[in-house]
């Protein structure tokens, strides 16, 4: 029997510092087939990264300092990685992130939530985005 592939999402959210349950500034949770990575800032984002390659889904909460930075980092080392950006409000994240060639594929709006839901969210950008892959 052929071996599943490990699914892995990596999540960038300043909301993850000083949060108790997050040892080391990181944070850590499986949802069904998927690995959900945490990090608060951009160097232990960069961690993970090289730590848990390959990701499937790279999410970044536009709050967040260096945010820019990151998703250039992606971008230029592993076009194939969709990267999401949430932002609390969408319609003006677009037109910034374009002004400024900030490297995204979609925008999500996300209410004011705590980033653990805010990670389901983007299990659920995932399912459709293999959804789609399967459907071609």
């Amino acid at each position: 029997m052929a071996e599943e592939k490990i699914k892995r999402i990596l999540y960038l959210d300043h909301n993850f510092y000083m949060r108790e349950r997050y040892e080391n500034k990181e944070y850590k949770e499986v949802i069904g087939d998927i690995e959900i990575y945490g990090a608060c800032n951009v160097e232990k984002a960069k961690e993970i990264f090289r730590e848990f390659y390959p990701f499937d889904l790279i999410g970044i909460h536009l709050s967040t300092s260096c945010a820019f930075f990151f998703a250039t980092y992606v971008r230029e080392r592993y076009r194939e990685i969709p990267i999401i950006v949430l932002s609390g409000v969408a319609s003006y994240a677009k037109k910034t992130l374009d002004d400024i060639e900030f490297p995204y594929d979609q925008i999500l709006n996300i209410p004011f939530e705590p980033p653990e839901d805010t990670a389901k969210s983007l299990v659920n950008i995932l399912h459709n985005i293999n959804r789609k892959q399967e459907m071609i």
